[in-house]
């Protein structure tokens, strides 16, 4: 529900306005930490591609074909909403979700 469907690299990704924020991340197996995330807004990111209004959700998948979440519209422009590409002025790395995570410290859900 997009007017101009895109597929994005991180390179592209990275040519956006950024934004960094210093929020903690809770694991479900347990364990958190607090760090700085770097990264575009999903907002920008749909703002790019021309968002529906009557879009209700945003569908991401992961590298794993197999697993895929959605977020409803008031995550996916929520300001702390973030496609995260840097993690403490550093590359985000494979084991925090590099190249790519969406972060979503806002939201009422369990995604991180």
């Amino acid at each position: 529900m997009v007017e101009r469907p895109a597929s994005f690299s991180l390179a592209q990704l990275k040519s956006y306005p950024s934004r960094s924020q210093v929020t903690q991340l809770q694991c479900e197996e347990g364990w958190s930490y607090i760090a700085e995330w770097i990264g575009v807004p999903l907002s920008h990111v749909l703002e790019v591609v021309g968002i529906h209004p009557q879009a209700r959700y945003v569908v991401y998948f992961s590298i794993d074909p197999n697993w895929w979440e959605s977020i409803d519209m008031a995550d996916a422009l929520h300001p702390q909403t973030f496609l995260t590409y840097g993690m403490n002025g550093n590359e985000l790395p494979v084991g925090n979700g590099g190249p790519l995570r969406m972060r979503l410290p806002a939201s009422s859900g369990t995604r991180a």
